[in-house]
């Protein structure tokens, strides 16, 4: 993947025109490079050699480097550049973004969710599929939702329709409910590759579950 300190410097140029922080860092850089200091050239060696590393690690579970931009890696460097700023270099952790959703790799950890999304693109997805999924296995979850009990009985038969919200913790889809909508309070055991996560301790079915892949129980 191909960029330039021009790339790298726009990125922080553009968070400085609404982030203060990184505005008065800006001064502090550009003051820096006034007095003879090669702030950018000496940031960019370390954010190339970041990104670099980066992409070792995505290559390492499989992520496709051809979908990837420079924008993928937009919030790793503004991290990076608050870090470079206030202790000279960059920070350990990788931080990649898909369309809508960003995950991290903290040193000695695994890949992790850090920014859901109600509406995944493909990208999110790969991502998801291979620094998450990879990791879990290809198990089952246990998953609760509130809906309809005329939409659960159709499940059975027809599966578990794409689009669909669970939570991993009963209180919170006990949240959803509608006494004046004839819901019920459903339990499933349902394939993790067939769920993203949208907010913390939510999910959304991404495909259509069909009956083998998912136990059902209706607990209240």
């Amino acid at each position: 993947m191909e960029f330039t300190i021009e790339d790298i410097r726009k990125i922080i140029v553009d968070e400085a025109k609404w982030n203060r922080n990184f505005d008065r860092m800006l001064d502090v850089v550009e003051e820096f490079e006034d007095r003879g200091r090669n702030v950018w050239e000496s940031f960019f060696a370390q954010v190339k050699e970041k990104i670099n590393e980066a992409l070792a690690e995505l290559k390492k579970k499989g992520v496709d480097e051809t979908r990837l931009r420079v924008e993928s890696f937009d919030a790793m460097i503004l991290i990076d550049f608050e870090s470079f700023v206030r202790e000279g270099k960059v920070s350990d952790s990788i931080v990649v973004y898909g369309e809508t959703m960003g995950f991290v790799l903290l040193s000695g950890s695994k890949w992790e969710v850090f920014e859901s999304s109600d509406e995944p693109g493909s990208l999110d997805k790969h991502l998801y599929e291979n620094l998450i999924l990879k990791d879990t296995g290809d198990g089952k979850i246990r998953l609760y939702g509130t809906h309809h009990s005329d939409f659960v009985d159709r499940w059975m038969t027809e599966g578990i329709p794409e689009g669909v919200y669970f939570a991993n913790k009963k209180w919170i889809a006990e949240r959803y409910w509608h006494p004046e909508g004839n819901d019920v309070l459903v339990r499933v055991d349902i394939l993790r590759n067939a769920v993203m996560e949208t907010s913390d301790l939510e999910y959304k079915t991404v495909r259509r579950v069909y009956p083998g892949e998912f136990t059902l129980r209706i607990i209240g």
